[in-house]
């Protein structure tokens, strides 16, 4: 539930806005101001930053953090987050940090929404680029107010995403490409070949590839058990923990194709002796640096999109596709928006079809 409120009501001959906010004790208190002609005016985003900014102020603010910097709280905020969120994240929010000196030996209650803005636009980066910082420094700011109470509420909470000017379109391989690229995967090891195949043929992520287990095959029911990936969770130290996301733990069926090539390699191969692992790998550097020599703009992740595209364009419906390969359905339709050439074909002929 939001920690803030904006009202309008008429007062005398004009318009007054409300501020009504939580405090750090729980208690509501409000901030007004008055006189506006019109509505709209009371409802601007400079009034209401300007009342935001005297809520800040009124901030019961505890002692320890009252000159803590935004470099200082990710510290903070890294060593109290590290059993929860994995390395490379954790290391998102540090790159974060380093992108925006101004801020980073600022003390926190005093950056203002007008600071982090000015920040955010000097950023000489790419719109996914700017949107991971502006995403990190909201959790970060939202985790400040929330946990520690140094503000009210975050200031930086109705920050505003960039929006990426460019037409993004996924890149897929076609399925006669897949099948060629396995074929040309057989010149590298076994290994290779294989975390290739389950990734195009049941759209494994390769931290899940790469956690797999002969326990997690089960070739009586034909599925393969998502429960858990490997990946880095400190500098030079690699684990197993749990999957991405809620929705990344899922049974995916096994076509007969890639059963069989689970089938051949798994006959005499011994287990990595770290955690029972399948494969000996723990980069997916290693295995796209051969795909490359066939493919030079594919990676183990294009194929995962391979998978997902080809289901979309031979029928299979969205809440389908995203469980299968552990997604929401909003991301789902978010990622495969822009249709492959096979998907735009089988939207013309349905279309014919049911319009005649």
């Amino acid at each position: 539930m939001d920690n803030y409120t904006f009202t309008v009501r008429k007062k005398d001959s004009g318009w007054q806005i409300i501020l009504s906010y939580r405090d750090s004790r729980g208690k509501w208190r409000q901030i007004s101001k008055q006189g506006f002609t019109k509505r709209s005016q009371a409802l601007s985003a400079s009034v209401k930053r300007d009342l935001l900014s005297k809520m800040k102020k009124t901030a019961n603010v505890p002692e320890n953090m009252k000159d803590i910097t935004l470099a200082e709280f990710y510290q903070v905020f890294a060593q109290e987050s590290k059993k929860t969120l994995t390395y490379n994240t954790l290391k998102n929010y540090r790159i974060t940090i380093d992108r925006v000196p101004s801020l980073a030996k600022k003390r926190m209650v005093d950056i203002t929404y007008a600071d982090v803005v000015h920040a955010i636009n000097s950023l000489n980066l790419s719109a996914s680029s700017v949107n991971l910082s502006i995403a990190k420094l909201k959790v970060l700011f939202k985790y400040a107010a929330n946990i520690y109470h140094l503000f009210p509420v975050s200031p930086i909470r109705d920050l505003p995403y960039v929006k990426d000017r460019k037409s993004k379109k996924i890149t897929a391989l076609t399925q006669e490409e897949f099948s060629d690229l396995l074929e040309c995967m057989k010149n590298e090891k076994e290994e290779y070949y294989v975390i290739c195949a389950i990734a195009g043929y049941a759209g494994l992520r390769f931290g899940e590839i790469a956690g797999l287990t002969k326990a997690d095959i089960d070739f009586f029911a034909g599925v393969i058990h998502v429960n858990k990936q490997y990946g880095m969770v400190a500098r030079g130290l690699y684990k197993i923990r749990e999957p991405k996301t809620r929705n990344s733990y899922r049974d995916v069926p096994i076509p007969q194709v890639l059963l069989n090539i689970l089938i051949n390699y798994l006959e005499d191969r011994r287990a990595v002796r770290m955690y029972r692992r399948i494969f000996n790998v723990r980069e997916s550097s290693y295995v796209n640096s051969r795909i490359k020599k066939y493919y030079p703009d594919c990676s183990v992740h294009q194929l995962r999109h391979t998978y997902a595209t080809t289901l979309l364009a031979n029928g299979l419906d969205v809440k389908t596709v995203s469980a299968l390969i552990g997604d929401t359905v909003a991301m789902v339709i978010k990622t495969y928006i822009h249709y492959t050439d096979a998907m735009r074909k089988k939207a013309k002929k349905d279309v014919s079809r049911i319009f005649g």
